[in-house]
């Protein structure tokens, strides 16, 4: 019985452990968030360069898509060759 109890208490203790190594993930993660800000001030970017941030996130995602397609295409070609 002690046995199971211990297990358990160790099953906590990594959760705790796992719990605290996230925490202390995101607290310097916002930490380096607030020395950015205040180290290149809190500008925001223009509206061109939000345009054009955007039209690139979608023609890199019309590539990606076009590129899976060809891999997916390619690998049917191959289970049919082998």
């Amino acid at each position: 019985m002690w046995q199971i109890h211990a297990l358990m208490a160790l099953d906590i203790a990594r959760e705790r452990a796992r719990e605290a190594q996230q925490q202390a993930l995101a607290d310097q993660a916002r930490a380096l968030r607030r020395a950015e800000t205040r180290a290149h001030g809190g500008a925001q970017p223009s509206r061109a360069r939000l345009v054009t941030a955007r039209s690139l996130r979608a023609v890199s995602g019309a590539f990606g898509a076009a590129s899976d397609a060809a891999c997916e295409a390619a690998t049917r070609l191959d289970h049919r060759t082998a």
